[in-house]
């Protein structure tokens, strides 16, 4: 039902998350490097801890800004009596979260996330965006029957965060394929900007770092879709930038939403 590929691992490959129907399990395959990917759901100790939800969506984010992708997924069962036939199911399911705890193994933390997170709903799109540009990344679903939901996410930006905006100029004009390579206090993360994830649903197709406790970026290099590669020092930690095809940095406003706490 859902997909998405990410570095989950911190190797500078791709890895892959597919989701399924309920009494099916949600699949993570690590890249193998050679062009294969080999099943790491149990290894990953995401395992069966979410056979009985219909995984409709799923989103690699860093909601936490820890510098670890961490997977987030959006469930609802297909039929509304669907607890006719499988009394343990529910029509409305909670939303998923797995944080990554370091190298590709994840723990499930959805309810320490707050009873907004967990309100039970018949999920159908994800998105996911940092749309009151305070660094770091919120979430919206689209729900049937019932008003989509909007997650402010409160207090991802404790730790440090890079987001990159593209403006491509040879290759298309946002960078969509493009692939980024961040350099930072002896850890490389690798990101790739990508489209469309989710049904109905279109994410903010900005990238997002996030950078934990290190307070220096020593490069970012971006391969472009045309070929065009920049490399970029003396990047800035803590802002959204926005990057020019052959260009470097260029001035681009990223207001502030006010926060209504």
């Amino acid at each position: 039902m859902g997909i998405d590929a990410a570095d989950v691992d911190g190797d500078g490959w791709m890895d892959i998350y597919i989701t399924h129907l309920d009494f099916e399990l949600n699949r993570l395959y690590r890249n193998s490097q050679d062009g294969t990917f080999t099943d790491e759901t149990f290894r990953s100790r995401i395992g069966n801890k979410a056979v009985l939800l219909s995984g409709v969506a799923a989103k690699f984010l860093d909601y936490d800004n820890d510098g670890w992708n961490d997977i987030l997924q959006l469930n609802g069962a297909m039929l509304d009596n669907v607890s006719l036939y499988h009394g343990e199911v529910s029509y409305k399911e909670p939303l998923l979260m797995y944080r990554n705890l370091g190298k590709g193994e994840f723990d499930k933390v959805s309810d320490s996330l707050g009873p907004d997170f967990i309100r039970p709903v018949v999920g159908r799109g994800l998105a996911t965006a940092d749309y009151d540009n305070d660094g770091d990344i919120d979430i919206v679903t689209n729900n049937r029957g019932d008003f989509p939901s909007l997650l402010r996410n409160d207090g991802g930006n404790a730790n440090h965060w890079l987001t990159v905006h593209l403006i491509g100029t040879k290759s298309n004009r946002d960078g969509i394929g493009a692939s980024l390579k961040l350099a930072s206090t002896r850890v490389v993360e690798v990101e790739q900007a990508k489209g469309g994830m989710s049904y109905m649903s279109a994410s903010d197709p900005r990238i997002h770092f996030g950078l934990g406790k290190r307070t220096k970026i020593e490069s970012l290099e971006i391969t472009w879709p045309s070929g065009q590669v920049d490399r970029l020092t003396n990047v800035p930690i803590d802002q959204i930038i926005a990057i020019k095809e052959g260009a470097g940095i260029v001035p681009h406003p990223f207001p502030k939403i006010p926060s209504a706490k």
